[in-house]
């Protein structure tokens, strides 16, 4: 049976337990689903999973953050998406034979990770697991739609503000001067996922500074997140 670790004071995440995946599981159906997860750990850089690896594992993240990442062709890797504790990744099981993407560890990560096997079994034994998952996957589906139909915008500020406020909304925690994003995010990064030149992000990011719409805090950026969503409704984006 996989040892359970529990959380320690001041180490922000969502154990395996607590997975939304097993919301209104019997007693008896989560535990079992628990002990058949293994908890494993991953240093920041570290992949979770590589292109190319079966999909044999289905992955609930319990601390820390993933990026989901596309290799190119010219080498550059494009962040596709991030993960945060109590997200569950890794969930294309049945629909390809090797995975498209990698699975990198922004921070200091742990998972639990269930086999495809256990993950079918649990499946089969609890139709409401069934239904949490097809909700999980639902709400993941709508939040692709919604940055698709961002990144439709045909200026890159309004796709950078989206991006920024999809980062607050996934990575933020607030403070009195905003929300702090609470993983460090490079100009790189950022143009990567809007398909935009560093050079632009940057130029952008210093303009919203100017206005007052994002600071600094070291390495952390801080997000007047109502401020942004005013700045969209006013450009109609």
């Amino acid at each position: 049976m996989a040892r359970r670790t529990k959380l320690s004071v001041g180490d922000p995440g969502i154990p395996v337990e607590a997975n939304r995946l097993f919301a209104g599981l019997s007693a008896g159906e989560r535990e079992h689903a628990i002990a058949a997860c293994i908890r494993k750990r991953f240093s920041r850089g570290e992949r979770v999973f590589s292109t190319g690896d079966r999909p044999e594992f289905l992955y609930l993240l319990e601390v820390g953050h993933v990026q989901l990442v596309s290799l190119e062709e010219s080498g550059a890797e494009r962040i596709l998406n991030v993960f945060r504790p109590g997200d569950v990744f890794g969930e294309i099981l049945f629909s390809v034979e090797r995975r498209p993407f990698d699975a990198v560890a922004v921070d200091e990560v742990r998972v639990g990770i269930m086999s495809r096997a256990t993950f079918l079994e649990l499946l089969h034994a609890s139709p409401l697991c069934g239904l949490n998952f097809i909700r999980l996957i639902s709400d993941r589906l709508f939040t692709t739609e919604r940055d698709l139909a961002a990144l439709a915008q045909s200026w890159t500020r309004p796709r950078l503000v989206h991006l920024l406020l999809k980062l607050a909304d996934n990575l933020g925690a607030p403070t009195p001067q905003g929300t702090l994003v609470t993983v460090p995010v490079t100009h790189e990064t950022l143009a990567s996922m809007i398909g935009a030149s560093r050079v632009r992000v940057t130029s952008y990011l210093n303009q919203l500074r100017r206005d007052g719409l994002l600071s600094k805090q070291g390495r952390l950026m801080v997000i007047r997140t109502e401020k942004l969503k005013g700045w969209l409704a006013s450009k109609g984006a």
